[in-house]
């Protein structure tokens, strides 16, 4: 399943990269995570790990790994779910003063699963990808 989204946040390119890209900020914007801690040693970059708590309808623990980091124009990651990879990418662009970010996410199984239709739909939306203004 592919998701896709954009958002124009109205602050510069590096600001918005940086704050995304620290996993742990997730959870201040996102009401569904509880929990972001990073767990590898070091600067976040190429790698970087992730651990995360959704909760209420798409509650899971994850693991999100940093596959691509281009500061401050691409991040690419691969979360991790019991039965399911998300492989999603983020592209920001300056837009004067602020940034354009799009987002896009393949979801595929793992091995066997029991998911099937709209619960799969929901694990595979649980990154959601903002349309509009912020």
């Amino acid at each position: 399943m592919l998701v896709q989204g954009e958002i124009v946040i109205n602050r510069p390119i590096d600001e918005v990269f940086d704050f995304v890209a620290d996993e742990r900020n997730e959870p201040k914007y996102n009401p569904e995570m509880t929990l972001a801690e990073m767990v590898t040693p070091g600067p976040i970059g190429l790698g970087s790990k992730f651990y995360t708590v959704m909760t209420g309808a798409r509650a899971a623990d994850m693991t999100v790994e940093f596959t691509e980091f281009d500061r401050p124009r691409r991040l690419g990651s691969t979360t991790r779910i019991a039965n399911m990879d998300i492989n999603g990418t983020l592209l920001f662009e300056p837009q004067g003063q602020s940034t354009k970010m799009n987002g896009s996410g393949i979801s595929s199984l793992v091995a066997s699963s029991s998911c099937s239709g709209p619960l799969c739909v929901e694990w595979a939306s649980a990154r959601n990808w903002p349309s509009g203004q912020a």
